[in-house]
């Protein structure tokens, strides 16, 4: 293949052992785009999280992100 590997598990296990980083490997773009949530955000957009907002630290994350994949 054009980046060097002959599989993505042989490309995923290079990266996570840090043989290779996202940048050197031409074709990989190392951004992603996320869809907005399904079922929209639950609080503002605008707001940090402690003035109940999404911004900044927010302890449901995870389940922000599962919902945005």
């Amino acid at each position: 293949s054009e980046a060097g590997f002959k599989t993505i598990d042989e490309m995923a296990a290079s990266l996570s052992e840090g043989k290779t980083t996202m940048t050197k490997i031409k074709s990989l773009k190392p951004w992603f785009a996320l869809a907005p949530p399904r079922q929209g955000f639950k609080r503002s957009t605008k707001r940090l999280y402690g003035q109940k907002g999404i911004l900044g630290y927010n302890k449901e994350l995870s389940t922000l992100i599962k919902r945005m994949i």
